[in-house]
């Protein structure tokens, strides 16, 4: 029972000090207007966490302008804990790339990225606190109000702190490997 609350305990910390992505019902635009695949992203890319976990992301083509991600969570034993299957589309407002994960439950999660080299994938997550805060239709999501605020916030404090993947075996997996 002590093994149980330690975790829940756990959990509740690493959600508090690295955030949580804000969970939207719709996307940012639909998959007709998304931009066309980049081959750049297909591969397996590793997130090295703090904790001495692991997220392991496998991007793949999809339909049409779709990316098919497979995200394995390994724990510090290197025991797979999680297994989730995406569907992903990027949309570009003013300039910036943002990746729209489409989670098995139907609601969507928001990501800009940049590439730190040709193996190190970077993200930042649209924070749920930055959106409850400032959007105040945060609860009754719909898709043109939706971007035009994520358009307004883009400098405004929208994005979590960054999250570097690297490409498995790369020269970048080496160095952030712990």
């Amino acid at each position: 029972m002590k093994n149980i609350l330690y975790l829940g305990l756990l959990a509740s910390l690493l959600i508090l000090f690295t955030g949580c992505p804000y969970d939207a019902k719709v996307a940012l635009n639909t998959y007709v207007e998304s931009l066309k695949l980049d081959k750049k992203f297909y591969g397996d890319f590793t997130y090295f966490k703090e904790d001495g976990t692991k997220d392991l992301i496998q991007i793949s083509k999809g339909m049409k302008q779709v990316y098919n991600i497979r995200q394995h969570t390994i724990d510090e034993n290197g025991q797979k804990m999680e297994y989730f299957y995406h569907r992903a589309f990027v949309t570009e407002i003013k300039g910036v790339q943002i990746v729209n994960i489409e989670k098995k439950d139907g609601m969507f999660n928001f990501y800009k990225f940049e590439w730190k080299s040709d193996d190190e994938l970077v993200l930042y997550a649209v924070g749920e606190e930055y959106v409850k805060a400032n959007y105040e239709k945060a609860e009754h999501d719909d898709t043109k109000t939706l971007r035009a605020f994520v358009e307004a916030n883009l400098d405004k404090g929208l994005f979590e702190e960054e999250m570097v993947f690297a490409r498995e075996g790369s020269a970048a997996y080496k160095k952030l490997k712990p």
